[in-house]
């Protein structure tokens, strides 16, 4: 299994975080083969590598699909329930209402 990496360049300008493959492939290749530490000169490009790191991942997204489809069903419940249960008396509607014909009044 391939763990995906995140390497951590030092630049002349200062220090980053980039995935290998999305650096220029012949920059990329020349920090695999340096030793570490060296830097290296390919075309225009200086760089370090200073250190791989590993990129946590989360071994069963599952979980936190089903959180954010419970959430969603919930929401809807909530808002049917709304719907069904709750009736607007004449004259009480919100002022800011567009739909109602006195929405420019103020309390």
């Amino acid at each position: 299994m391939n763990v995906p990496t995140s390497w951590h360049l030092v630049l002349p300008d200062g220090t980053f975080e980039a995935d290998p493959g999305t650096l220029p492939t012949a920059l990329a290749e020349a920090l695999r083969a340096a030793p570490p530490g060296e830097w290296v000169t390919v075309g225009p490009w200086t760089a370090l590598l200073l250190a791989t790191l590993a990129i946590p991942q989360d071994p069963d997204p599952a979980p936190a699909l089903r959180d954010a489809a419970r959430r969603a069903a919930f929401v809807r419940w909530l808002d049917r329930e709304r719907a069904q249960r709750l009736t607007l008396v004449d004259g009480l509607e919100h002022p800011g209402d567009p739909a109602q014909p006195d929405n420019h009044h103020r309390h």
